[in-house]
């Protein structure tokens, strides 16, 4: 069974509870009907004695699989099955899914009615037949038979019982296909065995019913013959046999129940009653434009007509239309096909006519359809049109199912205006009449269209509709064995009726001239791609010569256009760029000694494309690379040829670009040009980014002003390490992180310890730093992208730095605290933490060669190394209190005019990004630089917005990308080289 992939089998869910309850319902309605009960029981007894169906003994789980629900259908008058259990598998189940929602219906395979039939009435001697339990004759797959599981119980006191259906099961919504496909699958198998009831089984079967027949008596034999043999290969029988045993047996007979009331309960898939179906199309497009209610009494003229039609309907029964249309080894057959069309409605018929000889040849209807008009005003003629399409897509479908060597096909319209326009151009007329008529002569091409009278146009009837007792015995419908006889096909069009030339496009002549030059400059700027430009001249060279004569070429240009498409373009090209060259080879055969081009000893072919002459003459090198095409350096259609060599090249480097462009043209400066193209080229650009940057920007005044240690602070995230709590060896470590803190302008560093990355923690060492050092001013931190361990840490340290919640928001508020974050990826931007951790030392305190210290952190601290060991002091000065307190105050002092002094002096040079660069503007396209990603898996996006620094250089901006925008550095970026 076919299941639909975008849904999941287990989506059924249980639907052992929605089958056991319609078991019980069902067996309250047994108990009512025994005649039902006793049919039900031996129904389903068949069934599991015919091995269709197998109890389950050990199936547990009720939403393993599906129940089907089932109840039963009576039919009295059926000959074989009195009654059919029908198994319902659109029941819901408790997720709201059926199994028919879980399966394919699959395609129609088989022809539809119309044609088998219409193909049934081509035999001589024609039998119909039927296979027996067809649907049950398939296995299903055993491990699909869960889904195929019902419920039963022999009485209604006896102990439910599951069973799995075995084989193809009607009800579900899968099954017609299952079984079409399995007899096509059977047909094409034995093939070569079987090779007429093979074709019979492909093309002459409905559904489990076959209508199909042969030409002789002895093949009629063989065939059945053969045809129960290959059912049999598949396990199959044919039963209901019936066959064309007489001539009153052969014949089509029509039944109509008084009783019913409604035209569409007439099954005439054919059209032979078309006139009188017609007739109610009519009257039922009447009422609804009166917009009568259908629980709406009908006025009384409208009942009356009503009632006259319903009783007309009696009449049926009298018509009988023989089923063989040939006959016996015709010399000819004439397909005639005609269409009318009238204010109500238009309709196309269908005769088969046989000759044996001059006077004696048989004519028998062969098929009809009708429409009623549009309710929106058509005038006749468009209607005759109509009525015309109609009858050509009938006549393809009729000669498509008959498959039968026809020797005419006459089609017939008493429309000259119709046939004027059929016999007529599409482009020179309206819409709606050239869509039509295109259609027609598409499918008519091969065949002849005539004019005939309204009186002997059997599709009048159809057009205008007539009851039933009036088409019994009707002749002019069913028409006289000679009666196409008298047809004559010579009727002169009236090509000069308004109706005809109302429907014809306006002419209005247009003179246009051009300037020669403009127009190829203008068309040249079309289109980038050198092909293109080629096909586009080819087609112009095309649209001029179809204006000096009666030309019919169409479809893509051939070679020799292009060629000389291209021969045009690069004349064109060489005029203007190498004019005096040209005309001074034409003059007197060389270039001016003054000319750019002497070194290649120019001249002109016999088409006057300008080529090098060089010094090759003599080599056995194709006459392109001997002689190649010259190009001008600066010109567009020099570019376009270079891309065009480039990209066929699969974005070859320049120098084997310039090699193999030189096989055919010598661009001047060429290798420049190539390397411009190579380096301007997005596909070779994306495969070899190179990564944009700016002119390194001044320190932040946070570095280089004096201020108290620890005032602005940059704070960053080390581990997660892993340390042991308790004594016990089996206690799992625990898990903490090192909080970093460091002075932007001392390089001072304090270091907390955080259990977990939460903003409470984090809450905590900052109020413990602070606590020790003081508030502080502003905080500084990255995106947390540095960390270079699990994901998951990754993840949530990203949080806690950058997303902050109402808890950590409400703290830096009431500390009067600046938090600043850096964009993502600009570690180069906020790199302090990081840089100062691995150099330490600042700068020597004094020049002396024997002073070896030099000015670290601790001076900012405690006013010395913080690893020198403290000297006592051996000498007891005089100096009092405040004299000592001056001299701390003076050596801080120092401390920090040397910081500026010398320190700062040191930041000064910048050891890279040294030169200012153009600015990245909105609109550019970039690729996005990621760690650990290939090249080619970079995001694109398009930047937004810009962030200038206080000098006017833009280092960070916002991308807009297929996910979102985002705000990153200029040195992740990757300029894409395109021209806005």
């Amino acid at each position: 069974m076919p299941f639909k992939p975008e849904i999941e089998k287990n989506s059924l869910g249980d639907s052992y509870q929605m089958a056991s309850k319609m078991l019980d319902n069902l067996w309250k309605r047994l108990n009512r009907d025994p005649t039902m009960k006793f049919l039900y029981s031996e129904f389903l007894r068949e069934y599991k004695n015919l091995n269709h169906m197998e109890e389950i003994t050990n199936c547990n789980h009720s939403n393993d699989g599906y129940f089907l629900p089932h109840h039963g259908v009576l039919r009295p008058s059926s000959i074989t099955t009195k009654l059919r259990v029908v198994f319902d598998a659109r029941a819901k189940t408790t997720t709201g899914y059926s199994l028919n929602d879980l399966l394919c219906a699959g395609g129609v395979l088989q022809d539809d009615l119309f044609s088998i039939l219409t193909r049934f009435r081509k035999h001589q001697y024609a039998f119909t037949a039927d296979i027996s339990k067809m649907f049950r004759q398939i296995e299903i797959n055993p491990s699909q038979r869960k889904y195929l599981k019902i419920l039963w119980k022999e009485g209604p006191e006896e102990n439910v019982k599951r069973f799995a259906l075995k084989t193809v099961t009607y009800g579900t919504t899968s099954a017609p296909f299952l079984a079409t496909r399995t007899l096509q699958q059977l047909a094409k198998d034995e093939r070569e065995n079987f090779p007429i009831a093979s074709k019979v089984l492909l093309e002459d079967f409905y559904m489990d019913d076959c209508l199909s027949g042969a030409s002789d008596i002895n093949q009629f034999m063989a065939l059945k013959k053969e045809l129960g043999e290959l059912l049999l290969r598949g396990g199959m029988t044919l039963h209901k046999w019936c066959s064309s045993e007489s001539s009153e047996s052969d014949l089509y007979p029509f039944n109509y129940c008084e009783k019913q009331s409604t035209i569409a309960r007439l099954f005439d898939p054919l059209g032979f009653l078309g006139p009188v179906i017609s007739k109610a199309k009519i009257f039922l497009q009447r009422l609804w434009l009166l917009q009568i209610d259908w629980s709406q009494k009908l006025p009384s003229d409208i009942a009356q007509e009503w009632s006259s039609f319903i009783a007309s309907l009696s009449y049926v029964k009298n018509i009988k239309i023989p089923r063989f249309v040939l006959r016996p080894n015709p010399k000819e057959i004439i397909l005639h096909g005609f269409s009318d069309a009238s204010e109500k409605a238009y309709g196309a018929v269908i005769y088969l006519q046989s000759v044996c000889d001059s006077s004696d040849n048989n004519t028998f209807l062969l098929c009809s359809k009708s429409r009623v008009a549009p309710i929106k005003s058509v005038t006749i003629p468009r209607l005759e049109l109509a009525a015309g399409l109609l009858l050509a897509q009938l006549t393809r479908k009729v000669l498509n199912a008959l498959k039968l060597k026809i020797n005419q096909v006459l089609l017939w319209s008493d429309s000259t205006v119709a046939l004027s326009w059929i016999d007529t151009p599409p482009h020179l007329l309206k819409t709606f009449v050239s869509n039509r008529v295109a259609q027609i002569q598409e499918l008519t091409k091969e065949y002849h269209w005539s004019h005939i009278t309204s009186k002997n146009n059997p599709a009048d009837l159809l057009s205008r509709g007539i009851d039933a007792q009036f088409l019994v015995n009707n002749q002019f419908w069913f028409q006289e064995p000679d009666s196409f006889n008298s047809l004559n096909s010579e009727t002169e069009l009236n090509q000069s009726d308004k109706n005809y030339l109302s429907e014809f496009k306006s002419k209005d002549s247009v003179c246009l001239t051009l300037k020669t030059s403009a127009l190829f400059d203008d068309v040249i700027c079309i289109s980038n791609n050198f092909q293109k430009l080629i096909r586009i001249i080819s087609l112009i060279f095309r649209f001029i010569n179809k204006c000096k004569k009666n030309s019919k070429e169409c479809g893509a240009p051939s070679k020799i256009k292009r060629q000389n498409a291209e021969i045009y373009i690069l004349r064109e090209v060489q005029v203007r760029t190498f004019g005096n060259e040209i005309h001074s080879l034409e003059q007197c055969g060389n270039v001016t000694p003054n000319s750019k081009l002497k070194s290649l000893s120019p001249f002109l072919d016999s088409q006057g494309i300008l080529r090098v002459g060089g010094r090759l003459r003599n080599s056995i090198l194709p006459y392109n690379s001997k002689h190649p095409i010259l190009l001008p350096a600066k010109h567009k259609v020099t570019d376009m040829i270079i891309q065009y060599y480039h990209k066929i090249q699969f974005h070859s480097g320049p120098q084997a670009l310039l090699y193999n462009i030189r096989q055919k043209f010598w661009p001047l400066n060429g290798r420049n040009l190539c390397r411009k193209i190579v380096h301007s080229c997005v596909t070779c650009f994306k495969a070899n980014p190179k990564i944009s940057s700016q002119k390194m920007g001044d320190l932040p005044e946070d570095r280089v002003n004096p201020n108290f240690v620890f005032n602005s602070v940059g704070i960053d995230f080390s581990g997660p390490f892993y340390i042991k709590t308790k004594l016990r060896k089996r206690d799992p470590p625990t898990k903490i992180y090192v909080c970093i803190i460091i002075c932007l302008s001392t390089k001072a560093i304090h270091l907390e310890l955080v259990s977990d990355l939460s903003s409470e923690a984090l809450i905590a060492a900052l109020k413990r730093f602070m606590a020790r050092r003081g508030k502080r001013r502003k905080i500084l931190s990255d995106n947390a992208t540095n960390f270079v361990g699990t994901k998951n840490e990754i993840n949530r340290l990203f949080k806690l730095m950058e997303q902050q919640d109402a808890l950590f928001q409400n703290f830096l508020s009431e500390e009067e605290i600046t938090w600043i974050h850096s964009p993502q990826g600009t570690s180069s931007r906020w790199s302090l933490i990081e840089g100062l951790l691995n150099s330490r030392p600042l700068s020597p305190l004094s020049s002396e060669v024997k002073d070896l210290e030099i000015l670290t952190p601790g001076h900012f601290l405690i006013g010395r190394p913080i690893t020198s060991i403290p000297e006592p002091l051996m000498v007891e000065l005089n100096d009092n209190r405040l004299n000592r307190w001056q001299l701390l105050t003076k050596k801080v002092q120092t401390i920090w005019k040397h910081w500026s002094k010398n320190y700062l002096n040191n930041l000064q040079q910048r050891h890279k990004w040294m030169f200012k660069k153009d600015n990245i503007n909105i609109g550019d396209m970039v690729l996005i630089k990621e760690d650990n990603v290939p090249v080619s898996k970079w995001s694109l996006g398009r930047i937004v917005k810009l962030y200038p620094g206080k000098d006017n250089i833009i280092r960070v901006v916002d991308i807009k990308t297929k996910t979102g925008i985002f705000k990153r550095s200029v040195s992740r970026l990757c300029v894409l080289p395109i021209e806005r």
